[in-house]
């Protein structure tokens, strides 16, 4: 019985030798084996034989790593094969979701191949696995101002208010589109006014004249026996309403607010522009004159005056920047300055070359260019030698100079500009648009 005791130990080292023994030569083995197809896969990748696939796989189905799944597409690269690269450099997304390898090899092949839109949704991927690196961001830059055409044009467009375009077709009836340049309402007014409070004055080709909603069904209608021709922008349930070129305020109920102007404009920051006697000035929602009087103010394309409590008043020839109280804040020497958008820099001209100025009119930016509009969402459109291109608030032109004529970006990155054939058509950045 004692011998057998003695002898239990010794049987079982002898086993867990033998396990060992076995278990090393499985590893051995096994590593040789992926060794030695991850050698064949290298030879035959160096000289471009396709067998190379086959032993990749086969040593990754032994062992994943990165890096030899980096070799593997860069193999299909080699061989331009990008569509296998490409699925390889996911798997590598895939597999190690906090690597930046395979992110930077996604954008690398689709900046080489121009494809923006890829680019920008692998980009989108990487920020939301917080996955970050210097080739990351050097493809984003590089591309950072990339755009195409939405393949749509018109024979006119009035600029955005409230997200919505009006745009007119060949046949000269206007219709809506939204920021992003899809159809909202077909092209059937003969006029369209700007959206606003979710409402836009209309005039039918029969002459009929009201309010529509972004269905394009008749939403408010100026029910009253007084004859009119004209119906602005409704802000705050305030309207202007004109016939025959006399105008005043009117609200939802038919009511005369107060008025009888040359010309109204649309309220915004509480403040709205109005020409009386041939003189304009800013009055507030009730009606009272909140500043001196002028030769002009400046108004956009939607009759709005005032923006980010800033407008530009000129008389005698001399521009003032008022802010939304009327009250100047500072008399320029500028020979002209453009109208307010939304941005933080207004254009000015001086000594016959425009440059931009900050709301307070402190100039930033040195006049050099030949024409220029206000900034919007963090770009200026601006001329050299007939053509037109965009910069961003450092001054760098990041949009060269292609275009007959421009309007300011909105906050969606699009933009309408005219091309050769006089039409106006979208266009987009990729970052903000990618599909």
């Amino acid at each position: 019985m004692k011998k057998y005791k003695m002898l239990v130990p010794i049987v079982l080292v002898g086993f867990t030798a033998l396990s060992v023994y076995q278990l090393f030569s499985q590893n051995l083995s096994t590593y040789l084996e992926y060794n030695n197809y991850l050698s064949n896969a290298r030879y035959y990748a160096s000289v471009g034989i396709v067998d190379a696939a086959e032993y990749f796989e086969q040593a990754l189905s032994i062992k994943k790593d990165i890096d030899v799944y980096e070799e593997y597409a860069n193999y299909y690269l080699n061989i331009k094969d990008y569509d296998s690269a490409v699925d390889i450099a996911n798997t590598m997304v895939e597999t190690y979701p906090k690597s930046s390898k395979g992110y930077d090899l996604l954008m690398s092949i689709y900046n080489d191949n121009h494809e923006y839109n890829q680019l920008f949704d692998v980009y989108s991927r990487s920020q939301r696995k917080n996955v970050r690196s210097a080739s990351i961001d050097e493809a984003y830059r590089e591309n950072e101002y990339e755009y195409y055409s939405n393949g749509n044009s018109y024979l006119n467009i009035k600029p955005e208010l409230n997200g919505y375009y009006a745009v007119q077709n060949e046949k000269g009836n206007w219709g809506y589109v939204n920021e992003k340049g899809s159809t909202i309402i077909g092209c059937l007014y003969r006029y369209a006014g700007g959206f606003s409070e979710q409402m836009a004055s209309v005039k039918t080709k029969e002459g009929e004249l009201y309010y529509i909603n972004q269905s394009g069904g008749k939403k408010f209608v100026f029910d009253t026996d007084q004859p009119y021709d004209y119906l602005g922008q409704i802000v705050d349930e305030i309207y202007a309403v004109g016939n025959n070129g006399t105008y005043a305020y009117y609200d939802k109920s038919f009511h005369k607010k107060f008025g009888d102007y040359q010309y109204a404009g649309t309220f915004n920051c509480g403040t709205a522009a109005v020409e009386s006697d041939g003189k304009w000035m800013l009055i507030d929602t009730s009606g009272k004159v909140l500043s001196d009087v002028y030769d002009r103010i400046l108004m956009d394309e939607n009759d709005i005056a005032c923006v980010n409590n800033r407008t530009i008043a000129e008389k005698d020839g001399v521009y003032f920047i008022l802010n939304e109280k009327g009250e100047v804040v500072k008399k320029t020497d500028y020979q002209r300055i453009f109208y307010i958008k939304s941005g933080n820099l207004i254009a000015y001209q001086s000594k016959e070359q425009w440059g931009f100025c900050d709301r307070d009119g402190n100039s930033v930016i040195e006049p050099q260019f030949d024409d220029a509009r206000s900034f919007s969402n963090g770009f200026a459109a601006v001329c050299k030698n007939d053509k037109w291109g965009y910069i961003i608030e450092n001054g760098e032109v990041v949009i060269d100079y292609t275009f007959d004529a421009a309007y300011d970006f909105n906050a969606s990155g699009c933009v309408f500009v005219s091309t050769e054939n006089q039409r106006w058509e979208m266009i987009k950045l990729y970052k903000d648009n990618y599909k």
